[in-house]
């Protein structure tokens, strides 16, 4: 009867280890994502109206817009934005860093255009890093945040 109850015992034991290790599995978060963010940001009368895609996972990061600009005071103009960083996540604190030999297409006009509104870390290889606050609101589902307020969310794609 002994040899019954320690066999029993072993088995429930064998059972509980494999299905917390396949609870383990299921539950186990993803480094990284891939979202897109439809969005608008204003400045006085002038407007950048955007699409912008971040393919972020294992420690490396790109990110793409593609924009129209309303500038008051010279009419509207296209521009785009290739920028390729590292980064680094605690809890949702993403610090991003450059990368020396990085992808980072963006022509002139485009970068003056595009310092009233976008991060000076994604326009230049200069600032070394950026500091940016990722928080997952549901599965599929960013919001990003530079300061207290919002500044997109980003869904899956």
């Amino acid at each position: 009867m002994t040899k019954k109850y320690i066999l029993i015992f072993i088995l429930f034991t064998l059972l509980s280890i494999a299905a917390g290790f396949f609870y383990g599995q299921y539950n186990k978060t993803k480094d990284g994502f891939f979202c897109t963010a439809n969005t608008s940001i204003n400045s006085g009368e002038d407007s950048l109206s955007m699409t912008i895609n971040f393919h972020m996972q294992d420690g490396v990061g790109y990110m793409t817009l593609k924009g129209i600009m309303n500038k008051s005071n010279s009419g509207i103009s296209k521009t785009s934005l290739l920028k390729h960083f590292r980064y680094s996540e605690n809890d949702g604190e993403f610090l991003l860093s450059q990368v020396p030999d990085g992808v980072l297409e963006v022509s002139e006009k485009d970068r003056v255009l595009l310092q009233e509104f976008i991060p000076d870390f994604y326009l230049t290889n200069n600032v070394p890093t950026h500091h940016v606050r990722i928080k997952e609101l549901r599965k599929g589902l960013w919001i990003f945040t530079t300061a207290p307020v919002p500044y997109l969310v980003c869904a899956e794609y």
